[in-house]
């Protein structure tokens, strides 16, 4: 009995170990809230946000992105083919 408790113990944790372990790593953007503003960006020191004529905040990238945002020129450059 003790073995069948010890094996069934081992295949329960064995299939749990198994789950594949999602991230819940939530990526932070800045956003300029002047009324010209369409862009986020990865810091606050980025040369597109120089000239913004309200604040800049702090917000996850998923709340820019509901909000129409696109990402910065700068801060996310364009992959070349």
């Amino acid at each position: 009995m003790k073995r069948f408790i010890l094996l069934s113990l081992f295949l329960l944790v064995g299939q749990l170990s198994a789950v594949p372990y999602q991230s819940s790593k939530v990526e932070d953007v800045y956003i300029c809230t002047g009324p010209k503003s369409k862009c986020y960006h990865k810091t606050n020191h980025c040369q597109g946000l120089d000239r913004c004529s309200k604040e800049v905040i702090k917000v996850t990238k998923a709340y820019a992105i509901s909000k129409d945002r696109t990402p910065c020129k700068w801060c996310y450059p364009k992959k070349k083919k």
